[in-house]
């Protein structure tokens, strides 16, 4: 199940390479449940925006995801990656991250000043944060035009399908979240699950909160 469930995020990651490497020059690798992305520095803002949708798609799969970001050089193309970059990610993700988030560089934090407004900050590190009500919205909304791009949606009331993704996605992200956090997990990774529904549970104005879903055995 869980396979089943890292593959159809792997699949979108897959989906978006094949869409965006002309426009945007965009590279992906992935390897075990590892994802590297690449991308030039003057699209920082399309590579935050994607970062976002694609934390979306794994919340909805129940497949938090957790990671670093920064700029640096790095050697990508479709056999090989590597370099102080990639280096540097992975320590950001290793040793920063902690919960099911993205964290920008501490020390390149003034590279992402100015980018789209999709970056939060916890304390001392700056984070790329899907999970509000108006970043979540602009989300979907940029989902649902790409849907009716892609002929999944017939054209036509373009605000109410985009009502209709909001509630959907919502939901979806809603019951995975919940069921993950009725699985008998180690005390670690329920917290880690616990930490991301508060934060949405509390910007989207919801009383639950994650101990109301814990099992006792």
């Amino acid at each position: 199940m869980a396979l089943a469930r890292l593959r159809n995020v792997v699949s979108f990651y897959t989906l978006i390479a094949r869409k965006e490497k002309q426009h945007n020059d965009l590279r992906i690798s992935t390897f075990s449940d590892n994802v590297v992305m690449s991308i030039s520095p003057d699209k920082k803002d399309f590579i935050i925006l994607l970062l976002g949708l694609i934390q979306i798609v794994g919340a909805t799969s129940g497949c938090l995801l957790r990671g670093g970001m920064t700029v640096g050089n790095i050697a990508h193309d479709d056999d090989v990656v590597f370099g102080p970059a990639l280096n540097r990610a992975y320590d950001i993700e290793r040793t920063i991250s902690a919960y099911p988030r993205i964290v920008a560089d501490p020390e390149q934090v003034q590279e992402f000043a100015n980018a789209i407004p999709l970056l939060r900050w916890d304390k001392d590190v700056a984070t790329v944060d899907p999970f509000r009500r108006a970043e979540f919205d602009l989300l979907c909304r940029m989902t649902t035009r790409w849907r009716m791009d892609r002929g999944e949606i017939v054209p036509g009331n373009l605000e109410r399908e985009f009502a209709k993704e909001v509630m959907d996605t919502f939901s979806n992200m809603f019951h995975a979240l919940t069921d993950e956090l009725q699985r008998p997990l180690p005390e670690a990774a329920w917290k880690k699950v616990a930490w991301l529904f508060d934060r949405i549970a509390t910007d989207f104005g919801i009383p639950e909160r994650a101990s109301d879903y814990r099992q006792v055995r």
